[in-house]
């Protein structure tokens, strides 16, 4: 935070002439490595470190500790001290959203902030949720990668039970951005909470499989799109091998791929698709299906080779997956 300049010293206020600061920080004791700290924060950690000696815990402590905090936003022994006062003064808690908002408007990633907002949003409870929800929008609004506001809004969401009104935001984050991939990263986290509300798992597949076409045609080599369709298939009661008995997976790759032939995210699914394919033929000892299904997966592979040279070596991993399977077939007449 820029300093303020009409910044009194705190040895020039009366409130604060019965203190003696600390004559030195910690780290500038004149050591190799001692930190130099300007006059500014030496006086404040002076101040400071004498409180924290006498386990002073009042008032004027408080704003003492917003004063570091402001001069050194990562001082976690500053905001671990705040919070033991605050709770000694019984203050009201919901009044420190005043200050976390100040800071969070001038350093959202820090995580000594967002250890505090955890804080605050366990000691008030539920009825913080709305608060806490708005106080992570307003973080992700400016950074929509925030790590810590998407961990912090998990917690806030999975304890409130808020599903639906989070559903409805990471909808309209998709609808701005569908390469958003913190928002597709929630939409699964969402899902995978709220799989009981779904009637049977056909129904989840189906649905989110009808999402992701109508998502994937707006921009097909969006990667992360098509992860959330991977993920699909690891939720429980699902094994990676049912994506072959998904048609709908085969509609999306053709009508991307049409519309984007080198598309590497679709031919790689495609591909993922055969292989699932021939493996449940192959179970069935289904040999001609499974070894067609094989064949049409290499081709893909092949595809997506000459679309992504850069990852030859992981593509022949995948066509020697194939064609292994391929290898355990029976000879088919000619």
């Amino acid at each position: 935070m820029d300093a303020d300049p009409d910044f009194v010293p705190y040895s020039q206020r009366p409130e604060w002439s019965d203190v003696v600061p600390a004559e030195a920080a910690p780290g500038d004791d004149g050591s190799v490595v001692a930190v130099k700290y300007d006059k500014h924060d030496r006086e404040l950690l002076g101040y400071f470190n004498a409180c924290v000696a006498k386990g002073e815990k009042s008032t004027r402590v408080l704003q003492l500790t917003a004063d570091v905090i402001a001069s050194n936003q990562a001082h976690y022994s500053a905001w671990q001290y705040r919070w033991e006062v605050l709770q000694e003064l019984g203050a009201d808690l919901t009044a420190e959203y005043t200050f976390t908002q100040r800071i969070a408007d001038d350093s959202a990633k820090n995580y000594q902030l967002w250890n505090h907002q955890r804080k605050l949003f366990k000691a008030l409870g539920l009825a913080a949720t709305q608060r806490e929800l708005d106080f992570c929008t307003s973080a992700l609004d400016t950074d929509s990668k925030n790590y810590h506001a998407w961990a912090h809004r998990q917690v806030v969401v999975a304890s409130g039970a808020a599903w639906r009104q989070e559903q409805q935001y990471v909808a309209r984050l998709l609808a701005e951005d569908v390469r958003n991939n913190s928002a597709w990263n929630q939409r699964f986290f969402i899902l995978q909470h709220t799989l009981a509300q779904y009637d049977g798992l056909a129904k989840v597949l189906n649905s989110e499989l009808g999402y992701l076409a109508e998502q994937i045609a707006r921009a097909p080599d969006n990667e992360s799109a098509w992860n959330y369709l991977w993920g699909l298939f690891t939720l429980p009661g699902c094994t990676p091998a049912d994506m072959g008995r998904q048609q709908k997976v085969f509609i999306i790759c053709r009508e991307a791929l049409s519309d984007c032939p080198s598309c590497k995210p679709a031919l790689d699914t495609l591909a993922k698709y055969y292989c699932c394919l021939a493996q449940l033929a192959e179970q069935q000892q289904q040999h001609a299906k499974a070894a067609a299904a094989a064949g049409h997966g290499l081709k893909a592979l092949a595809a997506a080779e000459i679309a992504d040279p850069m990852r030859s070596n992981y593509w022949m991993h995948r066509r020697q997956q194939l064609q292994q399977l391929l290898a355990r077939l029976p000879a088919q007449p000619s």
